[in-house]
């Protein structure tokens, strides 16, 4: 499992220290996310909200504002919006809440994490990710930035939900890229990708994005296309068949400079972290890439080589930017 999401009661959440902690340990970079659970209504009662109104009402007034800054930085690292419908009634206790919907089938958390001790075998009291014994979960005790997905779109996808649902820009880079190669057996593993992530895409609901796609313009591309710009071209019109009109879609061929690295890695990188590929996100049967998840920064500093501009580690060959069609 590449992410793994945790439902952490608000009231948990003592100090600033404690928020230190959330920030060191959760985010897309980790693998770690915390539900927004409950998620309505969110002016008063969302989860973000009841960590605040509990932080104010523990704090002293002067370390208010501080606390809201700090909120405010740390909670789009930190949260997965997947269960937008809970919510907390007056009077309902957030434990309660938690457990109903952790012991319904497919809803459950990967662990619940919460203040003191709980009569539940997947409660973990807060206190203890400071130092874990053997009692708190692996998912909690160790690194989990490294996992492993079959390589098929379809459960490679599922695996990575959280970051592409979560994000405004998404990168695909891989030399291998090419919808359109005179070989129907390659063609139609990258064509079965782009296709499979618009459907991803169409049902969570989530019809605005923008999605670039990085690929090699090498000597056996060049002898299918008379140039790289047609060459872009023909995967732009091939893709765009399976987007709405409200995706953005870019496509930009790469050559390796003379005196140049090779273009060889393959990542999925987007403005919350970035995946670090060993095999690539086409369809191969019976096989499974590596994934490393990637601190932004570094995520950051990948993906600024893949931009035009005398940084580009590689030579810029082609680009173009249209819309879906479908």
């Amino acid at each position: 499992m590449v992410y793994h999401e945790l439902a952490l009661e608000p009231e948990s959440i003592e100090d600033l220290k404690d928020l230190g902690l959330l920030d060191r340990m959760f985010g897309f970079e980790h693998g770690r996310l915390i539900a927004l659970f409950p998620a309505k209504p969110a002016e008063t009662r969302s989860w973000g909200k009841l960590l605040l109104s509990h932080l104010r009402a523990t704090l002293p007034t002067e370390k208010h504002i501080e606390i809201g800054i700090r909120i405010e930085q740390i909670l789009p690292k930190l949260i997965w919006r997947s269960r937008n419908n809970s919510k907390l009634e007056e009077g309902q206790e957030w434990f309660d809440l938690a457990t109903k919907e952790h012991d319904t089938d497919g809803k459950r958390f990967s662990c619940l994490i919460g203040k003191g001790e709980r009569d539940h075998p997947d409660w973990v009291p807060f206190q203890k990710l400071y130092a874990p014994d053997n009692s708190v979960p692996e998912c909690l005790s160790g690194p989990v930035h490294f996992s492993d997905a079959m390589k098929d779109p379809k459960t490679f996808l599922a695996e990575l939900e959280p970051l592409l649902f979560s994000a405004r820009r998404i990168s695909f880079i891989d030399p291998h890229f090419n919808p359109v190669d005179p070989d129907e057996r390659n063609s139609r593993r990258w064509r079965k990708t782009a296709k499979k992530l618009a459907d991803s895409f169409r049902q969570a609901k989530r019809l605005t994005a923008d999605i670039c796609f990085h690929t090699e313009y090498d000597d056996e591309v060049s002898a299918t296309f008379a140039s790289a710009d047609e060459f872009v071209q023909c995967i732009a019109a091939t893709i765009s068949e399976y987007f709405p009109a409200t995706t953005t879609l870019s496509v930009t061929a790469w050559a390796a400079k003379s005196d140049g690295i090779r273009f060889h890695a393959r990542y999925l990188i987007t403005d919350k972290a970035g995946v670090a590929l060993d095999y690539g996100s086409d369809l191969g049967a019976n096989r499974r890439t590596d994934v490393a998840l990637m601190p932004l920064e570094f995520a950051k500093k990948r993906l600024k080589e893949f931009e035009k501009s005398d940084e580009s580690s590689f030579d810029w060959k082609a680009s173009l930017t249209i819309h879906g069609r479908r």
